[in-house]
């Protein structure tokens, strides 16, 4: 019996059935790929490093590791999936890949100066877009030995476990994490003594504040609207789909799900929580701006 020829469209709509099928679930797939990348991370130890503009204007440190990471992982995902796109901080910051079928935005690592410095709180991020919308995401925190994994609808895992975040109902009983810098500020000390927060933690880098809060080391992360630092996209989006599917959220100081609105460059402040603890450290963050610099 004679084969009928498959046409170029047909053949293109069988790859992408076979796209969603694949990427809608699961990201276990790149477990080895994330395990190749710290190898690499532990092989070297003294990377080399420069500085950079960023693609919002700032100087920023790069180092070898964060441009080999990122080719490591866009070579695999590319094996396995042609037609996807990237979004990634180092080679691909063209907004416009998240308009595919099949987007992965990258960040090789977050924290790069915590990496350049020698200390522990830097991640490698991945999140899965299908069709624009949040659908996977991992986060690998090699100095922790800790990987934070998530499809859309099944939950965050931690090391293969189930991820739990807090139930502690008020902020007198929460542990907050805090960027380093916004806490040893002298113009916000009256915020944070007023506060009243069980404990305030450092947590350097922007991954490393959602960590704590997915492992639940600490009760939520905050990050107030004062001299605000630029977010962007690579930075939040695994972070903010972990969180969500364990059953947290990501928003503005205005109560915005950042992730659901998902701007490419955000400048303001946010915070990282149970919804038990959602309203009052809202209210809380509001009431910083009188102590700005």
């Amino acid at each position: 019996m004679a084969r009928c020829a498959r046409s170029p469209n047909s053949s293109r709509r069988i790859e992408q059935r076979a796209v969603r099928v694949s990427t809608s679930v699961e990201l276990d797939w790149l477990r080895p790929e994330l395990d190749r990348c710290r190898e690499l991370i532990a092989s070297h130890t003294a990377p080399k490093r420069w500085t950079k503009s960023s693609t919002y204007g700032a100087v920023e440190v790069v180092t070898e590791i964060d441009l080999a990471i990122e080719r490591l992982l866009i070579d695999a995902i590319s094996a396995r999936l042609p037609s996807a796109t990237f979004l990634s901080e180092e080679s691909h910051p063209d907004p416009a890949a998240l308009a595919s079928d099949t987007c992965f935005v990258i960040d090789p690592i977050d924290g790069t100066e915590e990496f350049a410095a020698g200390r522990p709180n830097y991640a490698i991020s991945i999140a899965l877009f299908d069709r624009g919308r949040p659908a996977a995401a991992v986060l690998d925190l090699p100095a922790h030995d800790q990987r934070f994994e998530c499809s859309a609808g099944a939950g965050t895992r931690l090391n293969g476990a189930k991820a739990k975040l807090s139930r502690v109902q008020r902020v007198t009983e929460a542990r907050v994490a805090v960027s380093a810098t916004q806490l040893d500020s002298v113009h916000l000390r009256p915020f944070w003594i007023s506060m009243g927060a069980a404990e305030l933690r450092r947590a350097p880098a922007f991954a490393a504040k959602f960590a704590v809060v997915l492992a639940g080391e600490c009760d939520a992360a905050l990050y107030l609207p004062v001299r605000p630092h630029r977010t962007a996209i690579w930075d939040y989006a695994a972070a903010a789909l972990l969180l969500r599917e364990a059953g947290g959220g990501f928003v503005s100081i205005d109560g915005a799900d950042l992730l659901r609105e998902r701007p490419f460059l955000y400048t303001g402040g946010w915070i990282a929580s149970p919804p038990a603890l959602r309203d009052e450290l809202l209210a809380l963050a509001r009431r910083s701006s009188r102590y700005g610099e």
